[in-house]
């Protein structure tokens, strides 16, 4: 038994020290710019997977649409339009009290009636449309954009760390927090029209 073990010791390890030649005899200068070259994609693979996927928010620039806010006023009766309109129905694609609204037909039909303002039909648009303000709710203006998701659900801030939205869960516009988990683990930032503040 202890001789057929020793064989198979002696043989296992001719095989390993074959190999080992072999493996040895193939690296040699010609093939070492390939394995470089898989080390680098390797490497690459590694950064790029550790990126973010998020897109960062844009550059703050002076908004497309301007509107005066001498005193808060234009603000305050955007908001109070959006509080008119609590309890309203959820609809895709809706932006009148008769048919339902939607996050950003909300927005549109808010300011609409408040300022005679036209807004941009979506989330994104309005965004773009305005002049980004960070993501500290201090700096927030009664009236001011609230954007979640990356750019794909938008509310009215009301003040004292509330807005007004239309969100697709429990079908009706209301009031929420800021500083609820779902909300700030999603926010993607404050926007804001208003100039003259």
């Amino acid at each position: 038994m202890k001789a057929t073990f020793k064989s198979f010791t002696s043989m296992v390890n001719s095989v390993n020290i074959s190999q080992r030649q072999a493996t040895e005899s193939k690296l040699n200068l010609p093939h070492q710019p390939l394995l470089i070259y898989w080390l680098i994609l390797l490497v690459l693979i590694a950064l790029s997977s550790s990126c973010s996927t998020k897109k960062a928010p844009p550059p703050s620039a002076p908004a497309q649409i301007q509107i005066n806010n001498q005193n808060g006023e234009a603000g305050d009766k955007v908001v109070n339009v959006s509080k008119s309109l609590l309890g309203s129905n959820y609809r895709y694609g809706g932006s009148t009290p008769a048919k339902g609204f939607d996050c950003s037909g909300l927005v549109l039909y808010s300011y609409q009636q408040a300022l005679g303002v036209k807004l941009p039909r979506t989330a994104q648009n309005q965004s773009k449309a305005a002049s980004y303000k960070g993501k500290d709710v201090d700096d927030l203006l009664i009236g001011d954009l609230v954007v979640f998701n990356n750019y794909q659900h938008v509310g009215i801030y009301i003040g004292n760390g509330e807005f007004i939205h239309a969100p697709t869960s429990k079908g009706k516009v209301r009031i929420e927090k800021l500083s609820l988990p779902y909300w700030s683990n999603n926010y993607t930032g404050g926007f804001s029209y208003f100039i003259n503040n």
